[in-house]
């Protein structure tokens, strides 16, 4: 569990990933999937703000290359949930 949280704390603190993204890069270091979901459940309301503000820092980096339509598609194929994506797109 300390290693769960080392390791989410480095990549929150370092990169803007959706969820989905964290999931797979800890379970990729090797990280027990029942254990990775029970420390996202554990943690979850400080997870889905910490996605909401990294969908809203890619939407102002990208906002003036891309449209409204396709700065959406980007974020869901990268895993952003579209609840996310519409609180993010509503407090830019």
């Amino acid at each position: 569990n300390d290693y769960i949280e080392r390791a989410v704390s480095e990549h929150l603190n370092i990169n803007n990933l959706s969820l989905k993204e964290l999931r797979y890069k800890l379970l990729s270091k090797g990280i027990k999937a029942n254990d990775l979901e029970d420390y996202i459940y554990a943690h979850k309301e400080e997870l889905d703000e910490y996605e909401v503000n990294s969908a809203k820092n890619i939407i102002l980096k990208k906002q003036n290359s891309m449209d409204e339509q396709s700065l959406i598609q980007y974020l869901l194929k990268k895993g952003y949930r579209m609840d996310c994506i519409k609180q993010a797109n509503g407090d830019v």
